[in-house]
């Protein structure tokens, strides 16, 4: 027996369509396969972006951590030789006009609140006027310190804000591939 020649076409063109559509499916998980690569490939690139990024971060902070406590060393050293001085007798003070310049400098500045820093107190706790008129012999001292201060804490955020500005620019570099 055997069969007709529709049958033998019509198995003939089965087996094509059969072959044609597993060609289609290995083509079609083959790019979702691709697809699934670059995914976790861009995935990688901005794990590893983040990590550099939170490592510089942290790196920074500890910087700024480090130089905040010298800072507060340096003003309690500062404090300490304040009111040793304080206690001294009541003696006129002489002052070079190098110091009186630098002093008349740093008075004539914008308050800090007019720049985003917040206004740092005495050791005492006492705010005192900018006006070296209205300073005694005994709170010239506090008040060039309390200057001195807030100029080391506007540099030590300018110093962090700079390197992390270099450090992100070098990491979005390097991950742009450049």
């Amino acid at each position: 027996m055997g069969y007709g020649p529709l049958i033998k076409y019509g198995l003939i063109v089965v087996a094509f369509l059969a072959f044609c559509a597993g060609l289609i499916y290995y083509g079609e998980t083959r790019k979702q396969m691709e697809w699934d690569a670059s995914i976790a490939e861009q995935q990688m690139a901005t794990g590893t972006f983040i990590v550099a990024q939170a490592y510089n971060s942290a790196r920074s902070d500890r910087a700024h951590q480090q130089q905040v406590q010298q800072q507060q060393r340096q003003v309690r050293t500062l404090t300490k030789k304040v009111r040793d001085y304080e206690t001294q007798a009541n003696t006129k003070c002489e002052l070079s006009p190098e110091f009186e310049h630098v002093f008349d400098s740093i008075s004539r500045m914008r308050e800090p609140a007019a720049n985003g820093v917040s206004a740092a107190a005495d050791p005492a706790g006492v705010h005192h006027d900018a006006d070296p008129a209205n300073l005694t012999d005994a709170a010239i001292l506090p008040a060039y310190q309390s200057a001195v201060t807030q100029l080391y804490q506007c540099t030590d955020q300018l110093q962090t804000l700079i390197e992390w500005v270099r450090s992100s620019t070098t990491i979005a570099a390097h991950g742009a591939g450049r």
